[in-house]
């Protein structure tokens, strides 16, 4: 897939440079999972361009409270690498 396509706090790294598979997808699954634990998207910015540069950079950070199991969760889905990434088998 090659087409840039969605709404710019849910998009992975690859969308970003344009060649993307199915696991995109999990890097979504992670941004909800971090908007329901922490109540604000894991990448935010002004501007698109803001936020598209930290998810480049997979900027983001956990607020106090936040459990362990939580961000271990979350960390492995929001992973840069989609080599790496956890697989939707591997959330469930």
């Amino acid at each position: 897939m090659k087409t840039r396509l969605g709404t710019p706090y849910y998009v992975s790294p690859e969308i970003l440079d344009g060649n993307y598979d199915l696991r995109c997808d999990v890097w979504s699954l992670g941004v909800m999972a971090f908007l329901m634990v922490c109540g604000y998207p894991p990448f935010n910015g002004e501007k698109d361009s803001e936020v598209f540069y930290k998810i480049k950079c997979c900027d983001y950070s956990f607020p106090p409270g936040v459990s362990e199991q939580a961000q271990d969760f979350i960390s492995r889905l929001l992973q840069i690498d989609p080599d790496k990434r956890m697989t939707l088998t591997e959330a469930l």
